[in-house]
């Protein structure tokens, strides 16, 4: 297939609790292909245009940021990298912030679930008369199926799924590795805008219509997404302690910069100190593992 055939759609209907390599495909797809994903909110779709909306309770961990998918990818084999073009984020005119005592830095402080519904319009976030925010979409969870055994769509790893990366949005290009035939991509958690760390366990959580290019790279071999923005290669890193995540991520950009870029173990530790910015992607208080995330200059070639 060597043009675009027209855009195809996987509805908010066709959505899945887990990344897992025997999952069903609602859609099987050719390389590359543009797709649109109609995602819903972290919650289920639960972003309504109603200012005394009372949350129900949190649902279980296992089920929470629904992704839509999978869809496979034919001539997708464990070797390859799926490629994936964020080409637009359209969202709905409603999401939602929150404020829990189950999740989040400050979960002591609050005594009972708060959430707020909250217009977007015109390219802004009316969060109250008074005060308006800029727009900064982007996809919280998006990844393929894993090598092992199912894992739950909240929870992040080498696949992607929660990643909680704010470059994931549009304009980015994502390389995840393939782990199953048909690799099995799903996205979903969008957010009208998240703050670096989520903080409280979310942003302004929104239903969306994702745009994305689904390609192919035969045999680029890689152990974890790597996302491409204009200026940036981005990777990410996650594990329970947050001086861990550090120390992984730095670990695989150093090992990253001397086969890519041909430099020494001293050197490359060098360059990361220089021109690497490490940032906290997600560290809410969850059961959750932390995410971190590492961005350097374009030096090499994904």
């Amino acid at each position: 297939m060597s043009e675009l055939s027209l855009t195809r759609r996987v509805t908010h209907i066709e959505l899945t609790s887990v990344f897992s390599k025997d999952a069903s495909p609602v859609l099987t797809v050719e390389s590359p292909e543009e797709i649109v994903f109609e995602t819903v909110d972290a919650r289920g779709g639960r972003s309504y245009p109603d200012l005394t909306y009372v949350p129900p309770p949190l649902p279980p961990l296992e089920t929470m940021n629904p992704a839509t998918g999978p869809v496979a990818v034919q001539g997708a084999e464990p070797g390859d990298a799926l490629v994936v073009d964020i080409l637009a984020i359209d969202l709905c005119p409603y999401g939602y912030m929150s404020a829990k005592p189950e999740v989040g830095v400050l979960k002591d402080l609050v005594p009972a679930p708060v959430t707020r519904t909250v217009r977007v319009h015109e390219g802004k976030i009316l969060f109250s008369d008074a005060l308006s925010l800029p727009l900064r979409p982007m996809i919280g969870t998006i990844g393929v199926a894993p090598e092992g055994p199912a894992i739950p769509t909240a929870y992040p790893g080498s696949h992607g799924g929660n990643m909680d990366c704010n470059d994931v949005t549009v304009g980015s290009r994502v390389y995840f590795p393939v782990f199953a035939p048909g690799a099995f991509l799903a996205l979903g958690d969008v957010h009208a805008s998240m703050g670096d760390g989520e903080t409280s366990g979310g942003g302004l959580d929104i239903s969306a219509n994702v745009t994305a290019r689904i390609a192919l790279a035969k045999r680029k071999s890689l152990k974890r997404p790597i996302v491409e923005t204009p200026s940036q290669i981005v990777l990410t890193y996650n594990d329970r302690d947050l001086k861990r995540a550090v120390r992984g991520i730095v670990s695989d950009v150093v090992l990253l910069l001397r086969e890519r870029v041909g430099v020494t173990l001293e050197e490359a530790i060098m360059l990361v100190s220089t021109i690497g910015d490490v940032k906290i992607s997600q560290a809410c208080d969850s059961p959750i593992d932390i995410t971190v995330r590492l961005a350097l200059p374009k030096l090499f070639e994904v």
